[in-house]
This record gives structure tokens, sequence and C-alpha cells, in this order.
């Protein structure tokens, strides 16, 4: 009799726990628990977006709106203006970074699908990459995938983050007025002269503090670098940059400024100690500061075992190419295991050949897998834009040689091109990508693929 009371027990012991996990996690479902960073208010998912085609773009600064137009956005905010204008009832959501790699933007793909419930993912990617950094999460069995999935898991997940991050250095992301701005021209005309301590003296009589002369310093090592073609005086850059980050190591320009010069400067005697104070910073660190410190790491690998936090599912190591081709394919995986229609394209001016070789198969012979994909061409609208219209009209900066960061009408001709390749897959009735006109009912294959939205 003993014995069954103690079986009874036992069961007991264990199966509650396991109805209480079950519970919870029924709760988190139903109240739709998303565990996702803040977005900009332009991301947010409203109710009246259940009946719309929802596009999801990835990329870097190319993309990212901070480097477009306040009011009319990147590309991305344009396509979706340009869908609806079309008769296609489209809400666009931008998680495009400046800064970040592909590795970077696979570490975020799930949540980003969680959250956004994406019927076409849109990607250019890739520019930013180097041979240090590897997006490893996807290597694991899918077992461990589902179990990943599980709202509870993801509760204990987001709570070890947020105490890491409560213990970590915030990073300081407000920038410098622009009341300042006339204060930092004065002293970078004076630093193309002058010396350091005589610009130190002139700002600080201006600024209410060390962080604000920080910023200002840092600001001023940018413009003494010049622009992105390196016309400047980079070692005078340097010299500002380290008095910047010495004075205030924890906003992201300065940190952002004094790595990237660093990174670049062979054997320099101070990437090691500048990047272990970086790294203080934790989780709260952003996605062009953790690209800096692969490199970083890369260079000083005993830099991962002082690191206080590291995503598990990054790896630094010598690459004898980009991971770019791996990082790709990795993503296309994830997006056709949910039902996602991809849009890969390509940047301004560069061939679509070489980003369609990154899903051939052995022997360069076609991938059957990666057969649905819609490749979309930025080459010859941009090709023949420059040609009547001058390069400056399309472009703010020759980053990349060839192309750099789009103007206005530069980012008009991505979404148009994005816009075409969208309604070619609507027309041709490719699931997911065929939101209907306002008053007609949505394809069969659409219907049977719910919305998935979330409040």
């Amino acid at each position: 009799m003993a014995l069954r009371i103690n079986v009874k027990r036992a069961a007991a012991l264990i199966t509650l726990p396991l109805l209480l996990a079950a519970a919870l996690e029924v709760f988190l479902r139903l109240i739709s628990f998303t565990l996702t960073l803040p977005s900009d208010v332009r991301n947010a998912v409203r109710p009246e977006d259940a009946g719309k085609l929802r596009i999801l773009t990835l990329g870097e600064s190319t993309t990212a709106d901070f480097f477009s137009d306040p009011e009319a956005g990147a590309w991305p905010r344009r396509l979706e203006r340009g869908l609806n204008e079309a008769g296609v009832p489209a809400r666009v959501y931008n998680e495009g970074i400046g800064g970040t790699t592909s590795a970077l933007i696979l570490l975020r793909l799930p949540g980003y699908i969680e959250k956004y419930r994406p019927d076409m993912v849109v990607t250019m990617m890739g520019v930013n990459d180097h041979t240090a950094l590897m997006y490893d999460g996807a290597a694991g069995p899918r077992l461990g995938a589902a179990i990943g999935k599980l709202r509870l898991v993801k509760l204990y997940k987001w709570g070890g983050l947020a105490l890491n991050a409560l213990r970590s250095r915030r990073l300081d992301l407000e920038p410098l007025g622009p009341e300042y701005a006339e204060a930092v021209d004065r002293g970078a005309a004076l630093a193309r002269k002058g010396s350091l301590p005589e610009v130190e003296e002139l700002l600080r009589a201006g600024m209410k503090d060390d962080r604000t002369l920080a910023l200002a310093l840092s600001a001023i090592s940018v413009k003494l670098r010049g622009d992105f073609n390196g016309h400047g005086a980079p070692l005078l850059a340097g010299e500002y940059s380290d008095r910047a980050f010495d004075l205030y190591p924890f906003h992201h320009d300065t940190a952002f400024w004094e790595l990237h010069y660093h990174v670049l400067v062979p054997g320099s005697p101070r990437l090691a100690a500048v990047s272990k104070k970086v790294l203080e910073c934790g989780p709260n660190l952003s996605d062009d500061l953790l690209s800096l410190l692969a490199i970083a790491i890369d260079i000083h690998p005993e830099l991962a075992r002082s690191a206080g936090y590291w995503p598990p599912e990054l790896r630094v190591l010598t690459l004898k190419e980009s991971p770019a081709r791996n990082h790709y394919r990795l993503l296309a995986r994830e997006l056709r295991e949910n039902g996602i229609v991809h849009i890969a394209m390509q940047y301004p001016t560069l061939p679509v050949e070489t980003l369609k070789a990154h899903f051939l198969g052995d022997g360069g012979a076609p991938d059957e897998k990666y057969r649905k994909i819609i490749f979309v061409s930025n080459r010859e609208n941009f090709l023949a834009a420059v040609g009547a219209r001058g390069y400056d009209a399309l472009f703010t900066d020759r980053f990349r040689g060839s192309w750099g960061h789009s103007t206005g009408l530069g980012h008009q001709l991505i979404a148009d091109a994005v816009k075409s390749a969208v309604l070619a897959a609507a027309r041709a009735g490719k699931p997911g990508a065929s939101a209907s006109a306002p008053g007609k009912e949505r394809p069969a294959d659409l219907q049977k693929k719910p919305h998935r939205y979330r409040i």
C-alpha cells in the first residue's frame, strides 16, 4: 500500500510540472507572446496588416531607412507605396540595418519570421561580409530547432539575454545634437592646421560635458577620415578617434569609429584593448559593432575567451572565401521550410549571375532546391540611368566602386525593380505572392495558407 501511494505521488510530482509547462505554453501562444527587440515605429505590426501581402526586406545600409530621405524612406517604403498604388494591398517591414552582415541577418531571421509572419522576403545582402564571421545556428538537428520554437524556451532564452544585458554596459545611442554642427565644422577646420589640444580647448567651451566633447571629437575624426573613397587624413583621424574613445567609450559612435580605424591599421597595438572595452556592452552591442569585433577577434583570438557575451550561433574563423554563399543557402532553406517566397536581389550595377551562382549545385548545374527563388537584377536599370543622368544622380558616394549608397532616385529604381518582380509573381500565382486587389478573392493556394498575423 505504501509503495502504491509513493508511486502515485511520484507520478503526480512528474505530471504536475509538465501540465503547468503545457498550460503556460498554451497561454503564451494565446496571447501571442513574441520575444523580439523593439523596432522602428514604421515596422509596427497592425491589425489591418492581416489582409495584406506582407513583405519583409533584409539588408544593410543600402536597405536601411537611416541612409535615406526621412519622409520618402529607402526603397522598401517606396515599394510599399508602389504596390498599394498598383492595387495590391501590401505591408512592407524593413529590417535593413547599417553595418550588418549576412551572418547577423541569419541570426535574427527566426525572430523576424515569428514577428512579421511574412508572405515574401526580399534580400539584398552580403556587401559587408568578411571572412571572419560565420553563422552556425542552423547546423543542429531539426528536433533542436523545433524545441527552440517553444515559447517557454524563448522565454528562458530571453530572460537570460535580458539578465546579461542588465549586467553589461549600456551602449549609448543618443546622437550629438544638431546644435553642435557648427562647432564640429570649426573644430575640423582647426584640426587640419592645428593640434588636438588646441581643438579640444576650442570645443570644450561650448560643450556641456565629456560625453558631448567626445562625440564632437569623433565627428571630427570622421570628417578628417574623408569620404568612402578614402580621401582625407586617416592618421590624423585616428588621433581624434582615440581621444574621443578615451573620453567616452560606451557610445555607439565613439566605439564604432575607433574600432573601424584600428581594424584597418595593420598590427594596431590598440585594437585588442579597445575591443575588450567595447565587449563589455555584451548583448547591447549593435550589428555593426559585432561585425567589427569579429574582425578583431579573428586578429586576436584571445578576445573570444575574455568576452563576457558572444552570440553562440556566430563563429569567428578565418575562411578562404566570403561566407555569403553558405548564408544565402541557409536563409533560402529557412524560408522554404516556412512556405515563404524568396526574392533575392542583386546590388546596383552588379551582374545578377554572380548572385545566382550562390545557388548552383555541384559542377555548376542548377540546384532543384532553389529553383523557386525569384532573382532581381539592378544592373541594366542603373547603368541606363547613370548614362542618362550621371552617377551623382543615383548615388551619394562610391564606397563600392561602381556603386554606393543610393539617392532618392536610386532608391526608386530599386523599388520599381522589386515591384515588377512581386507583381509578376502575383500574376503567376506563386504561393504567398498573390495578394488580391480590393474586392477580389485571394487565390486558392493562399486560402490554404491563412495569414499568421498576431497582435
